[in-house]
């Protein structure tokens, strides 16, 4: 999925009402009252976040596609048992394993999206 201008601000301030004309900050009309308008700063870093968390989040999405379905695995186990059963899971487990968040690389990547930020 591609994330943009509008994921970044439904995190900041989830119900808010705002209409967006384009893709850019500046196209921003802030229509809410009990919620402030979020910084173009803090919406450059919430999308460098979203963007950071969507790349880890990857083998979530590439593990969903190479499970079996569940059908298949219930007839696995029935047939081969559990233990067969947990290799198969295991197996595709370990060709996309988890990740986790590294708090270094999401500040790097914020600061580098702000640096862009100020330098366009």
């Amino acid at each position: 999925m591609k994330l943009d201008i509008t994921h970044a601000i439904l995190a900041l301030k989830p119900g808010a009402e705002w209409n967006l004309r384009g893709d850019n900050y500046s196209g921003l009309e802030w229509l809410d009252k009990s919620q402030t308008k979020p910084t173009e700063e803090e919406v450059v870093r919430k999308l460098a976040e979203l963007e950071y968390m969507d790349e880890i989040n990857q083998y979530q999405r590439d593990r969903k596609v190479a499970y079996p379905s569940a059908g298949d695995q219930f007839d696995r186990i029935f047939h081969d048992g559990v233990e067969a059963w947990k290799g198969d899971i295991q197996g595709i487990k370990n060709v996309y394993p988890r990740k986790y968040p590294d708090p270094v690389e999401l500040k790097t990547r914020q600061d580098k999206a702000v640096e862009d930020l100020k330098s366009s």
